[in-house]
């Protein structure tokens, strides 16, 4: 060496290139010979041969330290054992919830109500009252007709009586009989058309009251529309036009028992004198024709009441309107005190127990649905948990767009399900019993091939696999892994087949046991650690 700058130079080298070789400190050894330039020569000289030493010891020693091994990469995985069970391909589609039976209550016959005893969303039994309607009416006109059917048994004794007559039995007294019938006829004539009179006064006394009344409500309603009447007043004059109302009605209906009745007294006029003149004619066999078809036409009125009566006590019944089915009221048209309006449904009754779902289904799938068949529902708005309905109807028909309507049957006993609520209706198209189910990203991809790792003494191993239904989370796996297989569910993306790994997690189980990373010593390393001194 001919000077200090390359034997640093050299030492730099040295200890960069070798960094467990011998370490000399060549300037300070330097600087203890000062400026004797043998001896710093043979210091130099020295060095050098040190540095030879040392670099042939340190290219062939062996060393423990961590420099003289290679770390191979170990990744951390985690791992699952596949299930097995059965997967669907299902197809999702959308609808409404509608109840599944809705009745619309009427009543038979028309007046004031007189009870309701429900209201909207109330629940109901089959044969509850809804409401009932005031049958004062009625009950006068069933007793006008009774007095009526009196009145045809008497026309019809009378009609037996002269027929008797007319068979020759004693003139005069018999004579005398019908000349008092014929009297008393006229009288009831006489004693009616007074009736009829004075209902007829009363008609015309009701309906100006009537127009008053409904004059009266006019005025105040646009008043009360001005802002110039008070609600309270508005709702006085309707009341008393509601009572004139019934005021006028009952007016007309008494009217018309007095025509019923003045027309009966009339008929029985008419008989009287028939028999009358049977007896004055000497009962010829004539008059004992006139006298039967008198009887005959008697016994045929008398039939005529009857009916009416019978029909009025039916409108009774009808007068108490009753559920048809059980269920929640949705509609409630009817108030107290008021006149029932034909315009509108009194009651509408739906049945939630049962709730329907009508879906439009793609041709494709509707071949391989039946009525019957398990289908699983969600509704978003109370959880994602699946309800189990069943189909209940399919068309036969398709659709202007060529889907098909299948209606979906479900229970709704805890009544948690409302009508109009959006339903996700899943039919499976098909089925598959005992797959081998695995996470949809545990499988990977590389082109048409599908692939995933599962674990063998320490190792990834890289597995082809056929796959069957995708279920979105979930795939079927038809070859390639076994149930007992442990399948690489997270970090499989990093791994080659053969790589080394390490298990943190296996079914969800974080596994906290310490591990022995695997090492591979260097290949050119010695195995005596004597010489690495």
């Amino acid at each position: 060496f001919s000077n200090e700058d390359l034997i640093l130079k050299c030492y730099n080298f040295y200890s960069w290139s070798f960094p467990y070789g011998l370490y000399i400190p060549i300037r300070p050894l330097t600087k203890t010979f000062g400026g004797n330039f043998r001896m710093k020569k043979k210091c130099m000289l020295a060095v050098g041969m040190l540095l030879v030493l040392s670099m042939l010891s340190g290219c062939g020693a062996k060393k423990d330290g961590p420099m003289d091994q290679v770390q191979e990469k170990v990744s951390n995985v985690e791992v699952e054992n596949p299930q097995t069970g059965t997967m669907k391909d299902e197809y999702k589609y959308s609808g409404t919830i509608e109840p599944k039976d809705t009745v619309d209550v009427t009543a038979s016959m028309t007046g004031t109500v007189k009870a309701v005893n429900f209201k909207e969303g109330d629940k109901v039994n089959k044969g509850d009252v809804l409401f009932t309607i005031d049958t004062k009416d009625l009950e006068n006109t069933i007793k006008t007709n009774k007095a009526s059917l009196a009145s045809a048994d008497a026309s019809i004794q009378s009609a037996k009586t002269n027929l008797e007559l007319a068979n020759g039995a004693t003139m005069q007294t018999q004579i005398e009989n019908a000349k008092n019938a014929v009297t008393n006829a006229k009288n009831s004539i006489a004693t009616a058309q007074t009736a009829l009179d004075t209902a007829g006064v009363s008609v015309n006394n009701a309906k100006t009251t009537l127009d008053d009344k409904q004059n009266t409500y006019n005025i105040n309603k646009q008043l009360f529309d001005a802002g110039g009447l008070s609600k309270q007043a508005l709702d006085d004059s309707q009341t008393a036009l509601t009572a004139a109302q019934n005021a006028y009605t009952q007016a007309v209906n008494s009217k018309q028992q007095a025509e019923v009745t003045l027309s009966q007294a009339k008929s029985s006029l008419e008989n009287a004198q028939k028999s009358y003149d049977i007896l004055v004619n000497q009962a010829s066999k004539e008059n004992v024709t006139k006298a039967q078809d008198s009887l005959n036409t008697a016994q045929a009125s008398r039939k005529s009441v009857q009916a009416q009566i019978e029909a009025s006590e039916s409108k009774l019944s009808d007068a108490v309107v009753k559920s048809p089915i059980s269920g929640t009221v949705s509609e409630c048209n009817v108030t107290t005190g008021a006149q029932l309006l034909t315009a509108k449904t009194p009651f509408t009754i739906v049945d939630l127990n049962t709730v329907d779902i009508q879906v439009n289904v793609s041709e494709d799938v509707v071949p391989n649905l039946k009525v019957g068949d398990s289908v699983q529902i969600t509704i978003p708005t109370l959880s994602n948990q699946a309800i189990t309905g069943h189909i209940s109807e399919i068309s036969d028909v398709s659709n202007a767009d060529g889907t098909f309507k299948v209606k979906v049957e479900m229970s709704n006993t805890d009544g948690k399900l409302k009508a109009g609520m959006f339903a996700e209706v899943n039919f499976a198209k098909s089925t598959s019993d005992g797959a081998v189910i695995v996470p949809r990203d545990s499988v990977l991809r590389d082109g048409d091939d599908y692939y995933a790792f599962v674990i063998e003494d320490g190792k990834a191993k890289k597995v082809d696999v056929t796959i069957g239904i995708d279920a979105g989370e979930t795939i079927e796996v038809k070859s390639g892994i076994k149930p007992s297989d442990k399948v690489v569910t997270k970090g499989q993306t990093y791994l080659d087949d053969g790589s080394k790994v390490k298990v943190v997690s296996d079914n969800g189980t974080e596994i906290t046991e310490a591990t022995t990373e695997a090492t591979t010593e260097n290949p050119k390393a010695k195995k005596s650690k004597g010489e690495n001194k």
